[in-house]
Parts: C-alpha cells; structure tokens; sequence
C-alpha cells in the first residue's frame, strides 16, 4: 500500500511533522525572544504545540493540561526532551501499533 500513499505503522517518514513558528513583525505586538532563521534539531512532541502557543501569546498553560512549552529549547535554554509515545490504528482492531521514540532509540510494537 505504500505505493498508493497509504501506510499503517509507526515509521519516522510516516510520523515526523516539522514545526514551523512566525513571530508577529510588529516588534510592539509580542516579547517574543526566538532568533531569526533558527533551526532546532531536537525531537519534539505534538502534545507540546499547544503550551508552546499559549505561552509565547502570553496566556497561561493551565496545570491540567498535556504537553509543556517548548519556549526554552526556542531560546537556547537547557532541554531535556521527553519521550514521544506513538500508536496507530486501523480496522480490525488488532492492527494497532505502538511505540516509543528519544532522540536516539525508537521501539515499536504490534501484532
């Protein structure tokens, strides 16, 4: 099925989204501190995306909420990147694949 562009697995060409942040151009309209042209090369977490945008629009991330800002590693602060949990699922149940991914090592696991 790859060649018709569908793929039930957890492989990194499959599950790898790049993260692309544009800071506001009015220097007045944000206190945002990420350099021009950066480029970051560590693994993030999608559930990440959301505490990211609240913080650097200056809302606060709610306690109960999943993920944590990704403002320090934008910075250049320490980073101590977490592991990313992956599943997939298809029809029949039993096709559901999971897994887990660092920066170095990957394990995926399905029937």
């Amino acid at each position: 099925n790859l060649v018709e562009g569908h793929m039930l697995h957890v492989y990194d060409f499959l599950v790898r989204v790049p993260y692309v942040i544009v800071p506001p151009c009015s220097a007045n309209s944000s206190n945002i501190e990420i350099p021009a042209g950066a480029t970051i090369n560590h693994m993030i977490r999608q559930v990440d995306f959301l505490p990211t945008v609240l913080d650097l629009a200056g809302v606060p991330i709610p306690d109960d909420l999943d993920g944590r800002s990704l403002r320090p590693l934008l910075t250049g602060a320490p980073w101590t990147p977490e592991p990313a949990y992956l599943s997939v699922s298809g029809l029949p149940r039993d096709l559901e694949l999971r897994g887990v991914r660092t920066e170095t090592h990957k394990l995926s696991y399905g029937p």
